[in-house]
């Protein structure tokens, strides 16, 4: 087995650290993220804490030293970390378009099971390179939603099948290889992928008070609150309980652009 990249664990969010290490452990190669994923997430970084979207702290946090990250979603299609990995994609669609006569390097097919099978073959290559890769999946329950089977589209039948084949493929255990399936909700997914014993599932929690003080701290060193705000950072904690970081930082950012003083009868 190759080395396995990862950051340091102490930089990572418990649930960041609990990927990372079923990752290291060579166990899984496929996992479903779901819950919190439409929110802030806290990196520390030295005697700093950034707070980034899902996609780029996966990005830049967990999967920065991977030679390719791809990013794929039903709306907004492929997109890649950076310009030299997408003129990659684009040299191996001209590989396969020249074995299969095909024409995708001018354009990729718009439904998923079509772009996943090009994707299959990709990490096929790649992985015999020794290439380390990161497949982020968006919105997955767009494309594996939940739902019998027999009742499934032919489409959605064609995504769930790649998926599990990515799961139980020995050659993506062996590799340097993790992708991740992105849905808010995992019962909108299908059982198929989330009772696969080879899918991990990894939870997303709201932030906990800690993780709201730490916030609320570092937005109003940034940006005071307006005068006669009658909160410290930890009441403001207190009664914020049960919001993302984004709904924090919105009330946060409204009372000081509207110049609204924030009390306890929030």
């Amino acid at each position: 087995m190759p080395t396995r990249s990862s950051s340091p664990m102490n930089a990572l969010p418990d649930w960041g650290r609990q990927l990372t290490e079923s990752y290291l452990s060579g166990t899984f190669a496929l996992f479903v993220v779901h819950g919190n994923v439409r929110d802030l997430v806290a990196w520390k970084k030295d005697e700093t804490v950034e707070f980034l979207p899902l996609n780029l702290f996966l990005h830049k946090a967990l999967f920065g030293q991977r030679d390719l990250m791809l990013t794929y979603d039903r709306g907004g299609g492929l997109s890649f970390a950076n310009p030299d990995m997408q003129t990659d994609f684009q040299r191996a669609l001209s590989g396969y378009d020249s074995f299969h006569g095909t024409s995708y390097s001018t354009g990729l097919p718009r439904n998923p099971d079509g772009v996943l099978n090009l994707l299959d073959n990709y990490l096929r290559l790649r992985i015999l390179e020794g290439k380390k890769i990161a497949l982020v999946i968006d919105y997955a329950e767009t494309i594996v939603p939940a739902g019998d089977i027999s009742g499934m589209p032919a489409e959605d039948r064609n995504a769930l099948v790649i998926f599990k084949r990515w799961a139980q493929n020995a050659a993506f255990l062996r590799a340097d290889v993790t992708i991740c399936l992105i849905s808010e909700n995992r019962i909108e997914l299908n059982l198929g992928i989330v009772q696969n014993p080879g899918v991990a599932s990894i939870a997303i929690p709201l932030p906990d008070e800690e993780d709201r003080i730490q916030f609320i701290r570092s937005l109003i060193a940034a940006t005071p609150l307006p005068a006669a705000s009658d909160v410290n950072e930890t009441a403001l904690a207190k009664l914020t309980a049960g919001l993302k970081r984004v709904q924090i930082q919105s009330l946060v950012s409204e009372a000081v652009e509207n110049r609204r003083p924030l009390t306890f009868a929030l």
